[in-house]
């Protein structure tokens, strides 16, 4: 992928949607009883859902995250509640829907693996955290040293 050493999560999406040739769209998702992330692959496109209860550097961990599925091609035919398909995607033609990953547990090599690049790709963003990017320069200094905040 070809990013700048800084970049933001729309910038991501946009180099991952290159990558994959095909658009990559990333959605608000506002059920508090589903998964935080949601990836759904179509034929056409992929659909990445994020929790928008989340915010800061928590949203911008579980878009990564996603993204990463979408870069490994991870996994195979998923399976999620009607409800919350229709939910999401109530337009959606179920039978154009090549896989669904929903972050769950970890326990999985793939879940892993996006974890790790999750994390990777953060060290490159700047921190969007409200409580960080507006505090005092000693704060800020105090965050980078524990990896809340980059810049």
């Amino acid at each position: 992928m070809d990013l700048p050493d800084t970049f933001s999560t729309s910038a991501f999406a946009t180099a991952v949607a290159s990558l994959r040739g095909r658009a990559v769209h990333v959605l608000p998702q506002y059920a508090s009883d589903g998964p935080c992330g949601v990836w759904i692959s179509t034929t056409t496109a992929d659909y990445v859902f994020v929790d928008e209860s989340t915010a800061g550097v928590h949203r911008q961990h579980i878009l990564a995250h996603e993204l990463a599925h979408v870069v490994f091609d991870h996994g195979g035919p998923g399976v999620l509640a009607d409800d919350l398909i229709t939910r999401l995607l109530p337009d959606l033609d179920r039978s154009t829907v090549d896989r669904v990953l929903q972050r769950g547990s970890y326990s999985t090599r793939e879940e892993q693996e996006a974890e790790v690049f999750a994390s990777m790709v953060l060290q490159r963003m700047p921190s969007t955290d409200p409580l960080v990017d507006g505090a005092p320069r000693e704060v800020r200094a105090l965050a980078r040293s524990f990896g809340a905040a980059r810049g």
